[in-house]
This record gives C-alpha cells, structure tokens and sequence, in this order.
C-alpha cells in the first residue's frame, strides 16, 4: 500500500514499520530542540527528509516525511492550523503569489503542513506574512501523459482542468474539521528522475512540475504512477502537501 513516507522510499505499511524509522532517525538523524519537546531531523542527502516529533520526555510520538528540492514560490501566510494532539505539528493556510496590496488575496490558496512546524512559530503574531516556501507534493494517485493534446483528450466527458491547475481540495471538509494538505494538481514537468533512497535502496519517482503560481516538487511511489513521466509530459493527480519556510534573505 502507498503512502507518503514510500513516495520517498520508505516501507511503511503497519506501526511496526514507522516504528523502525522512527529508531533509524534516532540513530542517524540530528535532534533540534523546540518548546514541548525536539525534532529529530534526518537529511538522507539526495532529497528525503523524516522528521520526527518527540516530547519533553524523549518520547517520539510523531514523524513526517518531506523532500527537499530547489522550487520555491512566494506565500503569504494568512492563518496557522495546529493538528490536535499533536504539539509539534501544524499547517498553514495561505495563497501563492499575493497581492501586494491585500495579502489575502493572490493567484491560488492552499493550506500545507510542515514537517518542522514548530521552528515558525515566531511568525504567529505577524499573519499575514510573505515568505518563499518550498513545496513538496506527495502523489496520492499520479496520471502522466506525453502532450497538452493526450492530457485534454482524457479529460472529455468530466471536469476538465487547465493543463496548470492547482485545487485546494483539502479546504473542502465538515463544518467543524480543521482543513487538510491536500490538493489536487496538474503541471508540466520541467524535469524527472527515478531517485534512490538511500536507507533503503527502494526507487521513488521524483519530478519537477509548473502548476499554477509556480513549480513544486513532485515525489511519488512508482505503484501510484499511471503512465510515463518525462519532460515536456503533464502528469495531473491528487497530492498530500508539505512546505518548509525558507529562511529570510539579507534583503527581506
């Protein structure tokens, strides 16, 4: 069965399989220090990221995978949705490419999570706020197709979507339910590779993708993928997403 962490690589199917890569990020990762408890952070060198989450008694209770990539696109911050009973994770809503004059409105919204929530908590009381985020989009189900004209073509008869689109279907929940990282996405591919990772010396597909507002970071398990993924394609499907905030440059 797929999941986020085998978009990357990893086999995780029972908590017996998180369990030990809970333990191999202990054992490789580094441990970042954080109110109510510490990350541990393993960088698996070619894009792979766990995060785990542990309490103040060194208990980890948490982890969430991320890829880290060179795309990065412009984000105001609008509103942070903390995930309930779990301290150090958390989400943010917010819309790429803002308006400078109303930075609530910009060219699409979405709501991610984080793997490192709680190192950005400091931007809390400066909502609205503008930052670069990196984007990871975690394939739930990926459709690649070789041309503009294939992707069209499949579409007829049902919802058809700009070739760039980017949906926020994780905003679309009960009254009541706190907002998911969900979105469903479709883009050109500017470039892609079958990567390794490392730990476990599985294969993952990653992809660089333009949607619309920008280009993401595209990861997915090979078992989701429907078609060839190359350059010059369009691959369109449905995706957990995962940002990091970019650290403040000199000039900002």
């Amino acid at each position: 069965m797929a999941s986020n962490m085998s978009a990357i690589g990893f086999v995780a199917k029972t908590a017996d399989d998180f369990g030990r890569i809970q333990l191999q990020a202990a054992h490789n990762g580094e441990a970042v220090p954080v109110a109510d408890g510490y990350y541990i952070r393993w960088l698996l060198g070619n894009g792979p990221e766990v995060w785990v989450q542990a309490n103040a008694q060194k208990e980890m209770v948490w982890l969430n995978p991320h890829f880290r990539g060179a795309t990065s696109v412009r984000i105001s911050l609008i509103s942070h949705i903390l995930r309930p009973n779990v301290p150090l994770d958390g989400a943010f809503y917010g819309v790429i490419n803002p308006d400078p004059d109303n930075l609530e409105k910009g060219t699409v919204d979405l709501v991610f999570d984080l793997p490192d929530d709680a190192l950005h908590r400091d931007v809390l009381d400066q909502l609205p706020v503008v930052r670069q985020v990196q984007l990871a989009a975690f394939a739930q189900r990926l459709d690649a197709f070789a041309d503009e004209a294939a992707y069209m073509q499949a579409q007829e008869g049902g919802i058809a979507y700009a070739v760039e689109s980017l949906v926020a279907s994780g905003m679309y929940v009960q009254a009541g339910e706190l907002p998911e990282a969900r979105v469903l996405l479709s883009g050109r591919v500017l470039a892609a590779e079958l990567l390794v990772n490392p730990a476990t010396g599985l294969l993952f597909q990653w992809a660089r993708v333009r949607t619309l507002g920008g280009e993401v970071d595209v990861v997915a398990d090979t078992a989701v993928v429907h078609g060839l993924i190359k350059v010059g394609g369009i691959i369109s499907g449905a995706f957990w997403m995962s940002g990091k905030i970019e650290p403040l440059g000199e000039d900002e």
